[in-house]
């Protein structure tokens, strides 16, 4: 009873983190076909579909979680693992967690659909199939926040970009299928400006004291400081998907 009421608990809480967040939304969550466990992968851009009826690239890690719907006592978190199906061309691994339904990460070379099957020795938790196609193109979500603004706005997917010095520039890249599907995952990368000298990269996180400083996180992030003509490029080192965006930095209006 204890361990259900916990399951209970962190099952408020999941509620919880996603109306603060907004991560799981339903582009990237989708109830398993037993009803027993919702998976879900983080997201950080509107996908086509959810984590059941959209479509994952090939050829990247996904770490995907889950948890209890409540409809059923799970046992021993620690008992429970995933396994995939078929499992050519396809690497599962399992992590480790105590106190909730333990995540996976995921990786398939080959297009196609794979089954996920989430499993204690007693017997079938639930389970998902998941379907994967190679990618077409990566793409970038891009975002501007002038000097000083209160707000970042999402600018035009084609074509040249135009901002004022001291502007700050934020990428969300994705995937997209021949279609024009934009694919489910969390796509980190790799962004170089040409020529690098015209932008200095944001610190996401920081912590200073008066002895100490250390900073995290020069991902995605960039302020204009030069005027002229800047490109960034972009490469999903896992896969070596590329891309680029090109911008003209004017001086700021008075």
């Amino acid at each position: 009873m204890r361990s259900l009421t916990k399951s209970m608990t962190l099952i408020v809480i999941a509620v919880l983190l996603s109306v603060v967040t907004g991560c799981w939304d339903d582009s990237n969550k989708a109830t398993g076909d037993l009803g027993v466990l919702k998976y879900y992968l983080t997201t950080k851009y509107d996908a086509d579909g959810n984590l059941k009826t959209g479509i994952l690239p090939t050829n990247i890690s996904h770490r995907i979680g889950a948890y209890s719907t409540g409809e059923e006592y799970l046992g021993r978190y620690d008992e429970i693992y995933h396994i995939v199906e078929p499992a050519e061309n396809a690497v599962l691994i399992n992590h480790d967690n105590t106190y909730d339904v333990p995540d996976f990460t995921i990786k398939v070379t080959k297009a196609g659909s794979y089954k996920i099957t989430t499993k204690n020795d007693e017997k079938v938790l639930d389970m998902i199939t998941l379907k994967f196609e190679d990618p077409a193109s990566l793409e970038v979500i891009t975002k501007v926040r002038v000097a000083y603004g209160e707000e970042f706005d999402v600018m035009p997917s084609t074509g040249t970009i135009n901002v004022e010095e001291g502007s700050q520039v934020a990428f969300i890249p994705y995937l997209k299928t021949t279609s024009g599907t934009r694919m489910i995952g969390d796509v980190k990368c790799k962004f170089t400006a040409d020529p690098d000298w015209m932008v200095v990269p944001d610190v996401e996180d920081t912590y200073i004291t008066e002895d100490t400083s250390i900073t995290f996180g020069y991902e995605s992030t960039f302020y204009f400081i030069e005027e002229g003509t800047v490109t960034f490029n972009f490469k999903h080192t896992e896969s070596g998907y590329t891309g680029s965006q090109k911008f003209d930095v004017t001086a700021v209006s008075k």
